[in-house]
């Protein structure tokens, strides 16, 4: 019994391992309360953008823009600002439809995950995590198909490695969220040794 107790307090670190690239913040586009937004198109209203199905979406090119040199939105999550760029060619109805219809954004711990809809023009985008580039997505559809595009940000660090996080007036840092996991997996054997050496 006792050596089931350093047993299972060991397969209890691994098992909480599993929850530490839980969701941090979720943004679902078209809701302005949810995560301060900059340099957004609105849905115009009209046309399919895949039969609407991922609901709610901002354009990265606005209807009236295709023009510009350079497209980019910029959401600020927990840990920073993610920037998406359109590196797309306008395409014939961008006046009118706009181009790179985004629907979601969620932020986890190591990655973050974009909702977004490949339609009939140049979908192309590049992703940048506080400035460093973290993915790109090259349009590979000429249907209308909304797809779920993973940015793997566990190698970016800001703040010399640390992040804060606010709680009343002070700031509390705290170790990176990528290296919790690796300590984790470190620690349950440890544990679970000396606790069936202790309870033995």
């Amino acid at each position: 019994m006792k050596i089931r107790n350093g047993l299972k307090l060991g397969l209890f670190m691994l098992f909480l391992a599993g929850f530490v690239n839980a969701e941090i913040e979720e943004c679902d586009m078209g809701d302005v309360t949810v995560c301060s937004q900059a340099n957004w198109g609105e849905d115009p209203g009209i046309g399919n953008y895949g039969g609407r199905a991922a609901g709610d979406f901002d354009l990265v090119v606005a209807p009236g823009d295709c023009s510009a040199s350079t497209w980019s939105s910029t959401l600020e999550l927990t840990g920073g600002v993610l920037t998406i760029e359109a590196t797309g060619n306008a395409w014939q109805s961008c006046d009118t439809y706009g181009q790179l219809a985004i629907a979601k954004v969620t932020r986890e711990a190591n990655d973050i995950y974009i909702e977004h809809l490949d339609g009939i023009g140049d979908d192309s985008f590049k992703v940048f995590w506080n400035g460093d580039l973290i993915c790109h997505y090259d349009d590979s559809s000429a249907a209308e198909v909304w797809l779920t595009k993973d940015c793997d940000i566990s190698t970016i660090s800001t703040d010399g490695g640390l992040t804060y996080v606010f709680v009343g007036d002070a700031a509390l840092p705290e170790f990176p969220s990528a290296s919790i996991p690796l300590l984790i997996l470190i620690a349950a054997p440890a544990i679970a040794y000396f606790g069936v050496r202790r309870f033995a």
